[in-house]
């Protein structure tokens, strides 16, 4: 279940601004402005972790929030496309709705679409009701598929491994700091992610999305590929007949 957080006095803006930096850094992503969306989303996780000073010490000031939001519009007027990827990026509101969540999970879980990576804006912010570990996730996945973005522009073999290493270990984090908001413990926990939280299944459907893209391109633990492979398809089986009677065991979509 994805609970409410109340943020620690005085960081509400230090919180809009992660999720605006986020979603400027998803635009440039789009637009093909790759070093650009890597540096804003750095800053996006930077300001993120100043929310909650107590687990990583630091002051949760806004000293220097506005410089970082203002550096981003400046990346947003003037960004230009990078050499072509050849992984495309399409964006997904977090805010998706039930039937477009079961388009998105169709299509992560076909291989012909595996050259296709879904970054994930957020665009709503209301400072009495936030779900800090999937906004987190969120930020964490859209840096890793920055990161994946960038691989292909690099010269150097031994450089492309690092990027996609340094990728892979984002989005294991993302799938870490999901990982306990994806237990189901029966039916009624099932509907009520399926209807009233499709966001944190979206979110997790990406994450596992683009572990296969990192991995299946570096030629690492293929094992692992599959494995998210199937964790994927069984969400996308679960989202399509959710409807239907008895539609699966709690136990294979906590799996995933």
């Amino acid at each position: 279940m994805v609970s409410p957080v109340l943020l620690p006095s005085g960081t509400c803006t230090l919180y809009r601004g992660a999720l605006a930096l986020n979603d400027m850094g998803v635009s440039l992503l789009e637009r093909g402005a790759y070093r650009a969306a890597l540096d804003t989303l750095k800053d996006a996780i930077f300001v993120m972790k100043r929310v909650f000073p107590s687990s990583h010490h630091l002051h949760p000031g806004s000293y220097d929030i506005d410089a970082k939001l203002s550096r981003a519009y400046s990346k947003l007027a003037s960004s230009k496309l990078e050499k072509p990827c050849s992984l495309n990026v399409e964006i997904v509101p977090h805010n998706v709705e039930f039937e477009a969540l079961r388009s998105v999970l169709l299509r992560t879980s076909t291989p012909c679409n595996r050259q296709v990576n879904f970054v994930i804006k957020i665009e709503v912010f209301d400072a009495e009701d936030q779900c800090v570990d999937v906004h987190s996730a969120i930020l964490l996945h859209n840096f890793a598929v920055a990161h994946l973005s960038m691989s292909s522009l690099a010269n150097s073999s031994s450089f492309v491994q690092r990027i996609r290493d340094g990728a892979f270990q984002l989005s294991s984090f993302a799938r870490q700091t999901l990982g306990h908001l994806m237990q189901v413990d029966g039916p009624d926990t099932l509907e009520y992610l399926l209807q009233c939280n499709p966001c944190l299944i979206l979110v997790t459907a990406a994450v596992l999305h683009c572990q296969i893209q990192i991995l299946e391109e570096s030629g690492g633990e293929q094992w692992r590929a599959v494995k998210s492979y199937q964790n994927l398809v069984l969400l996308s089986e679960i989202a399509q007949n959710f409807d239907k009677p008895q539609l699966c065991n709690s136990r294979n979509a906590a799996a995933a």
